[in-house]
């Protein structure tokens, strides 16, 4: 009765023990909530069924030992029974449940006894592990230094023993158990009766709560943006290291405590919404100067920065009460400064945009060739409000050559911006931009420095194009005397060539008349000459003293001498030689030849030199010839009456004689072929005089032509080159 009752006790104290022993290990590693509430006054409802179903086992077990030492002079078929029964209590268990024979020799351990859980947990099947030599090697036990007892020493003193191991499992499935182990002597044997506990899914939470803490300390410790935690009084807990770089703190054990609620750079609004639980989000600048005018911190910064805020309540779940406040705090000056400069550059580019519009709108109206200057004016004007700084009050004015355009507001103001129209150097214009309304100055007066540049470019511009302009125009113009000299040349060849071809003509009548000359020289002259021998003779010997007679003798020696004349004329005209010339004195030769004229008694001669004496280079024969034809015209002309007048000039180039009449002139029929061969208005006339002065002066060099007095006489004007 003594061993049951000590059986009995040992049982009451291991289940005891295992109560208070799960209470520590859920104490230390599972459980915040207080020692004394885990032991008994509040035990979750899981480890309440854990410690009833270990202190059952246990407190079963030493009723079942109890009853087998009452029993044990039973049979061995109330034992069987009895242990049949032990295994049906715990064969459907959510434990696995074990039951081991120990050698403390060898320190192996053989199953005698498990639970289908039991079979389960290990991953292999009933026979395997019944053949088991050792189950530890089948797995892996996890002690700590202070729980590594010696397994013999246990298994002597019968102290339970309690751990966490893990199966090695042939399909390598993760399989985690704690267990509770009671070892107990049957006779000569030790035997170990254990229950594990599968905390597989457990452990991966506590290892993913690990490593989610991990991680959430890597990143709190390791990110760029500053992480505050204050507690429920807005007193600052902790902070990581991207916060006290932030606001530059020296030290953090100093900043610890601070009052969030006191920081003047939050906005009283934001304190609010806080305190009543909202999370806020906001951009603010932070002014360390308030910082340290508050001597809330130390700090190594000065000056304003710019931060992104967000500030979170922390509520416990299922809670309304606030337990804290989470800040993310992130420093956006450098973002502040883009934008502000991204702003400043989009607003300068607009300008420039602006400016560029206004350039290329002047350029297409300059490119415009069916615009008129003034019109290309007035469109550049109207352009250049919209193109500055403030278009609203914003006026122009170009002034070109004299001439104005204006937008419509335009009135003169103290306020403007002039730039000079020039081509080559010479001003001729002004581009004027006027603000009708005082401004503040920026770089000259009111007005940017790119609007300097506009305008000048305009101006620059507006030069080209009026320079272009008057290109064009004396293209025009020149283009207009390229055609009319490209006319006057034309007429000028055909008029060349009609000379060419009349010259051709004449040349060829001249060779004609040459043929005939020589023919005619030849059979005319030895009869003419017979004619006026026979006639000398008879006036001369036959008939004397009979006048009429004499005077019929005169008229045919006269006409004798007519006839020999015309062929020395014709001889003249095809046998011209060239002019032998010398130094003439013109004004000697005309009087001269003048005096040898007949018929010259009523006529009136005047000779008109400059210089005088009016010397030429001529061959003088040959120029008496020809003024003593012109004169004879001229007094035949002039019937023996009026006024001959012998005008000559001299240039650089050659000298200019003209002989002048009043007498009848020249028929207009007569004038184109005045100076051909065999023409002539006279009844007496050879036709051969005025050819045989063309051939002459051209074998100078020079020219003869008629000059149209209108109805008062003619005017024949010779040129001679004086080289």
């Amino acid at each position: 009765m003594k061993a049951e009752k000590k059986l009995l006790f040992v049982s009451f104290v291991l289940a005891l023990f295992f109560w208070v022993m799960d209470t520590v290990f859920d104490f230390y590693f599972f459980y915040e909530e207080s020692f004394l509430g885990l032991l008994i006054l509040d035990v979750p409802a899981h480890e309440l069924y854990i410690r009833l179903v270990g202190v059952g086992c246990i407190l079963g077990y030493g009723v079942l030992i109890l009853i087998l030492m009452a029993r044990h002079r039973r049979t061995e078929e109330l034992l069987v029974e009895s242990e049949e029964q032990f295994r049906l209590s715990v064969g459907n268990a959510f434990d696995g449940i074990n039951t081991c024979e120990y050698d403390p020799a060898t320190g192996k351990r053989r199953l005698i006894f498990c639970n289908e859980r039991y079979v389960e947990m290990s991953g292999y099947s009933r026979e395997e592990l019944a053949n088991a030599e050792n189950l530890d090697d089948l797995a892996i036990h996890h002690r700590k230094a202070e729980e590594a007892a010696n397994r013999y020493d246990c298994m002597v003193s019968g102290m339970p023993l309690s751990g966490t191991a893990s199966w090695k499992r042939p399909d390598d499935k993760e399989n985690i158990y704690e267990f509770v182990a009671v070892p107990f002597k049957r006779g000569d044997k030790y035997q170990i009766v254990g229950i594990d506990r599968d905390i597989s899914e457990r452990k991966r939470a506590e290892d993913a709560l690990r490593e989610s803490e991990e991680r959430f300390r890597t990143i709190f410790e390791e990110s760029p943006i500053g992480v505050e935690l204050y507690d429920s009084a807005g007193r600052l807990v902790t902070a990581n290291e991207a916060w006290w770089e932030i606001f530059g703190v020296q030290d953090p054990v100093e900043a610890k405590g601070f009052e969030l609620f006191e920081d003047p750079n939050v906005p009283d609004q934001v304190k609010e919404k806080i305190r009543k639980g909202e999370t806020v989000k906001y951009e603010t600048a932070f002014d360390f100067a308030k910082v340290k005018e508050s001597g809330l911190y130390r700090t190594s910064k000065s000056g304003i920065i710019f931060i992104y805020v967000i500030i979170t309540p922390l509520k416990p779940r299922g809670e309304d009460s606030i337990s804290g406040y989470l800040v993310k705090v992130q420093d956006i000056t450098d973002r502040k400064r883009a934008e502000v400069a991204l702003q400043q550059r989009t607003y300068d580019l607009g300008e420039r945009v602006k400016e560029l519009n206004c350039l290329y709108g002047a350029s297409s109206l300059m490119a415009a060739s069916d615009r008129s200057t003034d019109a290309v004016m007035k469109g550049i004007a109207a352009l250049i409000p919209p193109s500055w700084q403030y278009p609203e009050i914003t006026c122009a004015r170009i002034s070109l050559e004299g001439r104005q355009f204006r937008t419509d507001n335009f009135n003169e103001t103290a306020w403007k911006q002039t730039a000079d129209i020039t081509i080559s150097g010479e001003k001729v214009g002004s581009v004027e931009v006027y603000y009708l309304e005082e401004k503040p100055a920026i770089d000259e007066g009111p007005f940017f420095k790119e609007e300097r540049d506009l305008i000048d470019a305009l101006a620059t511009e507006i030069g080209r194009f009026t320079e272009r302009k008057r290109t064009e125009e004396a293209a025009g113009r020149a283009q207009q005397q390229l055609l009319e000299l490209q006319r006057h040349e034309t007429e000028f060849v055909e008029a060349e060539l009609a000379k060419t071809r009349e010259e051709l003509v004449r040349k060829t009548r001249l060779a004609t008349i040459g043929q005939m000359s020589a023919s005619i020289a030849h059979d005319l002259r030895n009869p003419l000459g017979a004619i006026h021998n026979a006639a000398y003779y008879l006036k001369n010997y036959v008939v004397k003293g009979q006048p009429e007679v004499v005077d019929f003798l005169q008229i045919i020696d006269q006409e004798v001498n007519a006839a020999d004349r015309i062929i020395t004329n014709l001889l003249q005209m095809t046998r011209a030689k060239e002019p032998t010339k010398g130094a003439v004195d013109l004004g000697q030769i005309v009087r001269e030849v003048f005096e040898a004229t007949k018929g010259t008694e009523a006529v009136r001669f005047r000779v008109s030199l400059a210089p005088d004496p009016f010397v030429v280079k001529a061959d003088s024969d040959q120029l008496r010839q020809v003024t003593a034809n012109i004169l004879n015209n001229a007094v035949w002309a002039m019937k023996g009456e009026g006024e001959v007048l012998v005008e000559a000039t001299r240039d650089a180039d050659c000298d200019a004689i003209v002989f002048r009449d009043n007498g009848r002139g020249v028929a207009p029929e007569f004038r184109e072929k005045l100076f051909e061969p065999l023409v002539t208005s006279r009844s007496s006339g050879t036709g051969l005089g005025l050819t045989i002065c063309r051939e002459i002066i051209e074998r100078h060099g020079g020219t003869i032509d008629l000059e149209d007095q209108k109805g008062r006489g003619a005017a024949f004007r010779i040129r001679l080159p004086r080289k």
